[in-house]
C-alpha cells in the first residue's frame, strides 16, 4: 500500500500538481461492501478532517517550481 500511495504521489508531481495529500488505510476487503462499519467510520471520520484542512488551505496554494522550470 506504502508503495502505491508514493508511486501515485510522483506521478502527481511530475504532472505539477502543487500539493499532494496520501490518506491510505488497509481494508483487506475487495468491495466496500466487505468493509467493517467501525472501520467506514475511520475512514470517514479521517477524510472530513482532510476535506476540512483542504477547505482552509484553499487558494493560498503556490504552483509547484517543477511545473513553472518545465513551463
Amino acid at each position: 500500500m506504502k508503495s502505491t500511495l508514493k508511486d501515485m504521489a510522483d506521478s502527481f508531481f511530475s504532472w505539477g500538481v502543487a500539493k499532494r495529500y496520501k490518506y491510505g488505510m488497509a481494508v483487506a476487503a475487495t468491495g466496500l461492501d466487505e468493509i467493517s462499519e467501525k472501520k467506514k467510520a475511520v475512514i470517514d471520520m479521517k477524510t472530513t478532517k482532510l476535506t476540512r484542512r483542504l477547505q482552509r488551505e484553499w487558494g493560498k496554494l503556490n504552483p509547484a517550481l517543477q511545473r513553472e522550470c518545465i513551463s
